[in-house]
């Protein structure tokens, strides 16, 4: 794993300071404790501040800007936060709406942040932004055990908002939406996130595997909570003490499927603010799809998957429209018969969640073959495929879901998943992604299947792994399988490649094992190469007239970016595919991505030009980042195997987000209105001799150098 300095980073180390951001953060102090916020705090319920983003340069040279935008919780004293589990984010944008907060934190400097204990976060700023916002929303599922012995399972969500002139600076309102006890001495419920909608609406399952408090939950529930609604009065934990599944925000708290005997896989969810309320949708182990008819209501159907018997993985839903009188489309696993999992079904949906048309797809099967129709990348798929990584853990705690659904500039459906060749093995290490596509108008029409990805086995004779490429067209890398990254048992052998997201316009997203060429081939004494195994985060890009992609490096372990706000290089140390037998909860599913372009942009408004960036409404990603927090260019983390208790550093779960656009353009527009005039400078007048974010040049006091910054940028942002 290779160190990689970005452009950001060199802007701090020249001494610049740049925009505030906010969970991203250091604490005042080196090591333990950090400043990551307690789930049980009332004072910590809810936290509105500002994320902006740092640049981000794919190997193809697209720009896109990325931050961790939100933290995990501080759950236990000998670690800096809780593990990220299953994550999501809107698959819906709203235009025009306003703006959830009037002060928002802001900061740039190391040791100011949200936690209000002032012994680990200074106070920083506020900011109140003006105008009308662009609305989505993330969250996760975070575990860990406490202080007190309890398996801690929580519910963390944002309410993300940002304005059209400048989607690099976020303002984000933080929510604890659910946990699992009021204090984390007890275990009453165990939780698998789903999904979330551009309200904040999260859905998930819980359920009684393993509880120990004194008001478990009992059997399988769907739950769902309106978290920008949530009372920061009020720690909502799921819990058993009304008699039934229930949440102590009650209010805003709903199990539609309470206490079943039925096995329910995590669910999904339809968007509130197209249909009106929240409405949870999902699978279960009887082979059915359920969906919350009316309010607190479910019902259950089969017709979802025509021409199947049965299902495998959770629902993914999607607001993209591909069958008429329909409000969304949604689409899982199913099988032809008792054994093959081959088939994608997807179905339209109405206001009520119910079928309105449904389709199901085959995969290809020998002597037919998958095949990659690019030039650079030629190959067939040397097995039968089926679609995987629904196996193991995936059906309790998520992610949602292992088939992802789009469509291109013709209108054409595309339907994704990943395959592999070995049958039922839950971590096999070959796989490829497949997308079939078809006239959604016509489903019983001419169906066409590609191969968008695919890895091979080291040393077989049939070539190395698809390729990964730079702006000039030079192969700098290939797919490789997990192995070759994790050394094999007993660390994870597979699966090597995550389910896949789709973009507005065709281009697909996933993680993935990659060798990376770092030099000039294996030594000719070691035969060893200087090569560098990595996990990677791939965009795809479409080319819809030879219905082929062509793979590009988004992102790649040990990868360093420069804290926005913290002042603080981060380094991307961990992004995970499998976990010790399977696929991981915590890798990338088809809910990872916004559907929609840059700013809640019309579908097909840039879809001409597959590769470029405000194709992307919005990604997000579970990782392990390591601050350099003593500045001396190492990430030295303090817990863990191989950490050092001495180190200074500090190291965070967090959920990444990566959006369009790729910095903020106007650093001196302190109070995010699009421009710097009268307004910016009474903020940093009023700020004269402190610091925070009106010290714009990052000296540490606010002084006569930064308002001629401020008056030579005197208008509009550019």
């Amino acid at each position: 794993m290779r160190v990689i300095t970005r452009m950001g980073a060199v802007a701090l180390a020249a001494g610049l300071a740049m925009p505030a951001a906010a969970q991203d953060s250091v604490a005042k102090n080196p090591g333990l404790p950090g400043d990551a916020v307690s789930p049980w705090s009332l004072t910590e319920q809810i936290n509105d501040f500002v994320v902006d983003l740092a640049p981000l340069t794919t190997s193809a040279g697209a720009e896109f800007g990325i931050a961790p935008i939100l933290k995990s919780s501080k759950t236990n004293a000998n670690f800096f936060a809780s593990q990220v589990s299953s994550q999501a984010i809107s698959a819906h944008t709203q235009v025009g709406v306003p703006f959830l907060g009037q002060n928002y934190l802001i900061w740039n400097a190391a040791g100011f942040g949200v936690n209000g204990d002032p012994t680990l976060n200074d106070a920083p700023n506020t900011i109140s932004p003006t105008g009308a916002a662009v609305q989505q929303a993330v969250a996760f599922a975070e575990f860990s055990t406490s202080d007190l012995g309890a398996s801690i399972n929580n519910i963390i969500s944002g309410i993300v908002q940002f304005s059209e002139s400048d989607p690099s600076r976020l303002f984000v309102r933080r929510v604890v939406a659910a946990t699992n006890d009021e204090t984390g001495a007890q275990n009453e419920a165990q939780f698998g996130f789903g999904a979330v909608d551009s309200n904040g609406v999260i859905y998930f399952r819980a359920d009684d595997f393993g509880l120990t408090g004194s008001n478990p939950i009992s059997g399988n529930n769907y739950i769902w909570v309106q978290s920008a609604l949530r009372s920061g009065a009020v720690v909502n934990a799921i819990t058993s003490k009304s008699g039934s599944t229930d949440g102590d925000d009650a209010a805003i708290t709903s199990a539609p499927v309470a206490s079943s005997a039925v096995t329910h896989n995590t669910p999904s969810g339809m968007d509130s603010s197209l249909v009106g309320r929240p409405l949870v949708t999902g699978s279960n182990f009887n082979t059915e799809y359920t969906y919350e008819s009316a309010a607190g209501v479910m019902s259950v159907t089969t017709t979802h998957r025509p021409g199947t018997v049965d299902q495998r993985g959770g629902v993914h839903h999607t607001t993209r429209v591909l069958f008429p009188n329909s409000v969304g489309t949604s689409g899982m696993i199913s099988n032809p018969n008792a054994t093959d999992r081959t088939n994608a079904s997807v179905w339209g949906v109405d206001a009520t969640g119910a079928v309105t048309t449904a389709a199901t797809v085959a995969l290809p099967v020998f002597p037919a073959t998958l095949d990659d129709n690019s030039t650079l990348d030629p190959y067939s798929f040397p097995f039968d495929p089926e679609f995987t990584n629904y196996q193991s853990q995936a059906a309790f705690r998520g992610g949602n879901g292992q088939i992802a659904i789009g469509m291109d500039a013709q209108g054409r459906a595309l339907v994704a998943g990943t395959v592999t060749g070995l049958g039922f093995a839950q971590n096999d290490p070959e796989g490829a992604i497949a997308v079939a596509r078809f006239d959604p108008a016509n489903p019983a029409g001419t169906l066409e299947w590609a191969m968008a990805a695919w890895n091979q086995l080291p040393f077989a004779t049939s070539g190395p792994g698809k390729g990964i490429y730079d702006d000039l067209g030079n192969r700098i890398g290939e797919l490789a399988v997990l192995s070759e990254v994790t050394g094999g048992a007993p660390a994870p052998i597979g699966p090597s490649i995550s389910s896949p997201t789709i973009d507005a316009a065709g281009n697909l997203w996933y993680l993935a094992a990659a060798q990376l060429y770092r030099g000039l081939g294996p030594d000719e004494t070691t035969g060893e190469t200087d090569d560098d195994f990595d996990t990677v985060l791939i965009r795809a890009v479409y080319d819809e007239a030879a219905f082929a992609w062509t793979q590009e490096l988004v992102l790649e372990q040990g990868q360093v970016f420069a804290g926005q706000n913290s002042a603080r290089n981060w380094q991307v140390r961990f992004i995970a595919i499998a976990d010790s037998n399977s696929i991981d909860s915590a890798t990338v599913y088809s809910g990872n991505m916004s559907q929609t372009a840059l700013a809640g942009a019309p579908i097909g408004t840039y879809a001409a030009d597959p590769s470029d960036p405000r194709n992307l409404g919005g990604f997000v990603l579970g990782a392990e980042i390591v601050y350099d927090v003593n500045q001396d260019g190492d990430f030295i983390k303090v817990t863990g195997t191989t950490g050092d208790p001495l180190s200074g550093d500090q190291e965070y779960n967090v959920l990444l987000y990566i959006g369009a656009a790729p910095s903020a353009p106007c650093p001196t527009d302190l109070n995010g209105d699009g421009a710097t005039d009268g307004a910016d400078l009474g903020l940093l007048l009023g700020a004269w001799g402190g610091g925070g974010p009106a010290d714009l040049n990052g000296s540490g006091t606010v002084d006569g150098a930064d308002l001629g910054l401020l008056l030579g940028a005197w208008g509009p942002c550019p």
